[in-house]
């Protein structure tokens, strides 16, 4: 779905940022697998920070794919590999830590979206950083549209928990 409407996008003349986890380790346990694929032309360009209590930081890598800009933001730390078994708390810091790196990296490459798509549940916190002033008015003339593709009840993004996550939001 991402691909698609990103690459369509491109190809009406928009200019369209992708931005993902890259995750220390992939589906199939591999470590390095950006650098490590010829034809993906993405590489590291630098590091960013964001705090929410603690600082956290992200390598950036960045790439073109069909008219698209491609970013991915690395801690091994916080994103491990895809869907990876942890608790609530470890969790909600890992969202914290990618939607703050994406509001992040956009300040820091001058770049304010005049719409910025979020899909699913990992992102689902963007638009409140926003909202609760947390990059002060950056943001303001941003319109967020949020795609949630499964309302099933089982399905992932479902953090139950008794801690208090006021130290990281």
């Amino acid at each position: 779905m991402i691909d698609e409407l990103s690459i369509g996008l491109a190809a009406l003349g928009q200019e369209v940022v992708v931005i993902s986890p890259y995750y220390e380790k992939n589906r199939k346990g591999k470590t390095g697998y950006l650098a490590e694929d010829p034809t993906a032309n993405i590489r590291f360009v630098d590091n960013i920070s964001v705090n929410f209590g603690e600082t956290v930081g992200l390598g950036v890598h960045e790439g073109l794919e069909r008219g698209v800009k491609v970013v991915f933001l690395h801690n091994a730390e916080k994103f491990p590999c895809p869907y990876p078994d942890q608790g609530a708390g470890q969790t909600v810091s890992a969202l914290a830590t990618f939607n703050k790196g994406v509001l992040e990296w956009c300040c820091t490459r001058k770049i304010i979206p005049s719409v910025l798509v979020t899909n699913d549940w990992f992102t689902g916190l963007l638009a409140g950083y926003r909202n609760a002033g947390h990059f002060g008015d950056t943001f303001n003339q941003t319109k967020f549209l949020h795609i949630c593709h499964n309302l099933q009840e089982t399905y992932e993004g479902r953090i139950h928990t008794n801690e208090d996550f006021n130290r990281i939001h």
